[in-house]
C-alpha cells in the first residue's frame, strides 16, 4: 500500500529539490546581470541574461510553478535582471505581455527593477553623465503612475511603497543636480 505512495513522494520531492536548486541559479545570474549592466558590459550581461532564459525555460518544463517560493522569486528576479538589460539598450521599460509569467511575478520584478534604475542614476551621475537622471527618473514616474490604480497587497504593497520613495529620492537628486550646476 505504501510502495506507490513513496515512490510518488520521492519523485516529487525530487523534483522539488531540482526547481530549487535551478532557481537559485537564475537567481546568482540574474545578480550577474545586473552587475554587468551597472558596470557597462554589455555584452557580459547579455551572455548572463541568455543563460537565465534557458534556465527558466528548463525549469518551467518540470512543473517549477507547484514546487514553492523559491521558483517565484526566481521568476521576479529574471525579470527584473531583463528590464534592466532592455532600460539599459533602448531606455525603455519592457511591458508585461513581453514576459510569460504572472501578473504578479512581473510586478515585484518591476518594482525591484525601479530600484536599479535608482541605483543607475547615482552610478551614471558620478560618471557625469546627467541626461540620465532625467530619463531614469522619467522612467520611474511612468511606473509609479502607472501602478496607482492596483490595490496591492503583502510584499507587492511593500515594493510598491518603495517606487515612490525612489521616486521622491530622485526627484531631490535632479533639484541638486539642478542647483549645483547654476
Amino acid at each position: 500500500m505504501f510502495n506507490k505512495l513513496l515512490a510518488a513522494y520521492e519523485e516529487a520531492d525530487s523534483a522539488r529539490e531540482k526547481v530549487i536548486i535551478g532557481s537559485r541559479e537564475i537567481i546568482k545570474l540574474s545578480k550577474k546581470v545586473i552587475t554587468a549592466v551597472h558596470n557597462d558590459e554589455e555584452k557580459e550581461a547579455e551572455k548572463f541574461a541568455a543563460s537565465m532564459e534557458k534556465k527558466l525555460a528548463a525549469l518551467g518544463k518540470q512543473n517549477a510553478k507547484s514546487a514553492n517560493g523559491t521558483y517565484n522569486v526566481a521568476v521576479q528576479e529574471y525579470v527584473e535582471a531583463m528590464l534592466l538589460v532592455h532600460y539599459a539598450k533602448k531606455k525603455e521599460v519592457l511591458p508585461f505581455d513581453m514576459f510569460e509569467v504572472s501578473a504578479g511575478d512581473y510586478l515585484a520584478g518591476l518594482c525591484d527593477f525601479v530600484g536599479e534604475l535608482q541605483r543607475r542614476a547615482v552610478l551614471q551621475l558620478t560618471k557625469g553623465d546627467t541626461k540620465s537622471i532625467d530619463d531614469i527618473y522619467e522612467a520611474v514616474k511612468l511606473v509609479y503612475t502607472g501602478l496607482l490604480d492596483f490595490s496591492f497587497r503583502g510584499d507587492v504593497r511593500r515594493k510598491f511603497d518603495s517606487v515612490k520613495y525612489i521616486m521622491l529620492k530622485l526627484e531631490d537628486l535632479r533639484l541638486e543636480h539642478a542647483s549645483s550646476s547654476r
